[in-house]
């Protein structure tokens, strides 16, 4: 019984790792999805403004 909890616990903290990570890694991507369409847009108006 004790081995099934700690089997368990052991599973949870894997789950919580990889949520984590997977978290971390969306936030990331968002950063640097924004960065680039900040870029973007800047990269747009001068274009605009140089016309």
């Amino acid at each position: 019984m004790r081995e099934l909890v700690h089997r368990h616990c052991a599973a949870a903290q894997v789950a919580i790792i990889l949520i984590a990570r997977a978290l971390l890694f969306a936030l990331t991507l968002q950063n640097i999805i924004m960065a680039n369409l900040d870029h973007a847009s800047s990269d747009m108006s001068a274009r605009v403004s140089g016309q």
